[in-house]
């Protein structure tokens, strides 16, 4: 057998040939490129965006919508609406396809229904400034009046660690009262729900008559 036709019966090389970078440049103009590292970022802020809101507290909408609850940097009945229309838009159902979006979507909407009560939004902001003065007046030493502005120097001290445990600074701090402080209040509400028996309203024409 002649050398060639044993050369010609050899089997294919796997070695990969060598990638030119001219070539993968020539596929995508800078523009498209651009374009399609952009849809990358913004889908994956999207996806973020949904799971930051679904494991958001619940009870506080201030949280939901990812805005400054502490009494001294509240938000504008503006600033709402346009963080709410901000957020909405970014994880709307229409634009994201993602398994838990409108859980989502519905608590972004939800909260801000909440905020643009105003009964609810100043219960809400009372049991706010009630956590900030029993951090101040628990969890400090001395304690401090509630008068105490955010940035005092004892208060911008906060966050160093105690007997071994991250304490967190005044913001943190107040957040986690206020978690304690709602959680305690559905908590009653959903108690005192249960103690009361419920009672048809008979000839109302909502159960019919009985």
């Amino acid at each position: 057998m002649s050398a060639a036709a044993s050369s010609s019966k050899l089997p294919p090389t796997n070695k990969e040939e060598p990638v030119d970078d001219a070539s993968i440049d020539a596929l995508f103009d800078e523009g498209e490129l651009e374009r399609i590292l952009s849809s990358e970022a913004s889908l994956l802020t999207r996806e973020q965006e949904v799971l930051r809101v679904i494991k958001a507290f619940k009870l506080n909408p201030y949280e939901i919508l990812d805005l400054n609850w502490m009494p001294s940097q509240r938000p504008t009945e503006s600033d709402i609406q346009k963080t709410y229309r901000k957020k909405s838009l970014l994880i709307h159902p229409d634009k994201l396809k993602h398994e838990r979006g409108i859980e989502a979507f519905d608590l972004l909407k939800k909260a801000a229904v909440e905020l643009a009560d105003p009964t609810r939004r100043s219960s809400l902001d009372q049991t706010i400034e009630d956590a900030r003065m029993l951090v101040l007046r628990e969890q400090l030493k001395p304690a401090l009046p509630p008068s105490t502005p955010d940035d005092d120097p004892r208060l911008l001290a906060l966050g160093k660690e105690k007997d071994g445990k991250e304490m967190g600074d005044l913001k943190e701090r107040v957040r986690r009262k206020t978690k304690e402080i709602l959680i305690e209040e559905e908590l009653r509400k959903r108690s005192t729900l249960r103690s009361v028996p419920f009672e048809p309203i008979r000839g109302s024409g909502v159960l019919g008559n009985t």
